[in-house]
């Protein structure tokens, strides 16, 4: 006879540590935090925003997320929602912060070659478009893009051959581009 428990969903460990329940929101925090983390940092880097505010945005997000999640009295669909939604409350708040303090982060002239290259937005609708991925093509584009793998490094990592592992990358960026054309 096996024990099967289930796991609370985000919104009841949240439910939970909003009533001071400390194991909760640790449970919540090891959940989501990885996940919302990489984006941060990511965001960070496409938007020319120091990595010493990624913490600052990961945390204030959390702290608007619980909010947010309160003022819903904790209902949502599907669990997944919670992650998305702090996701896009940091994307809110580093956009903020950057048009913010944007004369502060490059001189002029490399602010305008900046614009021309990517504009903000066009950063959010990739990011926003590799959020709607499924886990295993964000994972494949996360070590390629982020960590920079090669397609060799990438199949020993993924555990398959380097052909296998370059097909699933491109099927990846496929689906980005996929997303990002509807």
């Amino acid at each position: 006879m096996t024990d099967e428990t289930q796991q609370p969903s985000d919104a009841e460990l949240l439910h939970a540590a909003a009533n001071g329940d400390q194991v909760a929101f640790a449970d919540f925090c090891v959940r989501s935090l990885p996940t919302l983390s990489r984006v941060v940092r990511a965001n960070c880097h496409a938007l020319g925003i120091p990595q010493g505010q990624a913490e600052d945005f990961v945390q204030q997000s959390v702290v608007e997320g619980i909010a947010a999640v309160h003022r819903r009295n904790f209902e949502f669909p599907r669990a997944e929602n919670i992650t998305a939604l702090l996701i896009t409350i940091a994307k809110r708040l580093m956009l903020k912060w950057k048009s913010k303090h944007s004369r502060f982060l490059r001189e002029p002239e490399e602010v305008a070659a900046h614009q021309q290259d990517l504009k903000s937005t066009q950063i959010v609708e990739i990011l926003d478009a590799f959020e709607r991925l499924s886990t295993a093509d964000r994972e494949i584009l996360e070590l390629v893009l982020l960590e920079g793998l090669s397609p060799s490094d990438l199949s020993v990592r993924l555990g398959v051959s380097r052909s296998t592992a370059y097909k699933r990358y491109e099927r990846a960026l496929r689906r980005v581009k996929k997303i990002l054309d509807c």
